[in-house]
């Protein structure tokens, strides 16, 4: 993803908190750099949806789920 608007942000909150409600593990993959800037820069942002949510990458997501199924 490219680019996100304010309407695109609270689609990605609104998202997550559905997700968090039904014990969904939800992961957001290949945001650019820009967007990941704009989200970890802003302080509203970053207190709704926690970082690790982000990822590079469906692999990078993949394998932290992994990680914490094996747990």
């Amino acid at each position: 993803m490219s680019y996100v608007d304010s309407m695109g942000f609270d689609a990605l909150k609104e998202l997550y908190n559905d997700a968090k409600k039904d014990d969904i593990i939800l992961q957001y993959c290949g945001l650019n750099s820009e967007v990941l800037s704009v989200i970890e820069n802003d302080e509203i942002l970053r207190t709704s949806i926690p970082q690790w949510v982000f990822r590079r990458s469906v692999n990078e997501a993949l394998l932290h789920l992994d990680s914490i199924q094996s747990v």
